[in-house]
């Protein structure tokens, strides 16, 4: 004669909890003894995501979170973190007949940065270099948007005397 033997099948709650700048959703769910629990981790514009708790050690693929196995009541705690600038060199030159200060400047990338242009007597300034496009306003040199190591080249021209004729 058959037996048949029911196997009960445990069922376990999987809360989910954030530390700093995003979210993760659900907030909390039932997962099947054997099985994984999946969550949607999005961290705020600038911050990065690691993910911890009780939970056996999971995957985060993208914005997806999977739990390992489940195995009994556990925690998943994503913790959002600011994401370090990188940042870039910009290093500034002259020909000479004037100066250009600072020397180099440590730049957080997507920012500007400034300089301070000073021609010799009798000599204008012309801005170059591999930096994007800046401006000069009077001796204040300010770059475009940093992107990558750039140079910014300051060529000092002599202004021509202005000759006046008597009649």
């Amino acid at each position: 004669f058959n037996v048949l033997k029911t196997i009960p099948v445990s069922s376990y709650t999987v809360i989910a909890s954030t530390v700093g700048n995003g979210t993760i959703t659900p907030a909390s769910q039932e997962a099947t003894s054997g099985t994984t629990a999946a969550f949607t981790v999005t961290p705020n514009s600038g911050y990065t995501t690691s993910m911890g708790g009780t939970c056996p050690a999971g995957t985060l693929v993208g914005t997806l979170y999977t739990t390992g196995n489940i195995t009994g009541d556990c925690t998943v705690i994503a913790t959002f973190t600011l994401t370090p600038a990188e940042t870039y060199t910009v290093t500034a030159s002259t020909g000479g007949n004037g100066t250009i200060t600072p020397g180099t400047q440590t730049v957080n990338s997507g920012s500007t940065t400034t300089f301070t242009v000073t021609p010799a007597t009798g000599y204008t300034a012309t801005m170059g270099g591999t930096c994007l496009a800046g401006t000069l306003v009077g001796t204040l040199y300010t770059t475009g948007n940093i992107t990558g190591n750039c140079s910014v080249t300051a060529t000092f021209t002599l202004i021509p005397a202005v000759v006046y004729t008597v009649t």
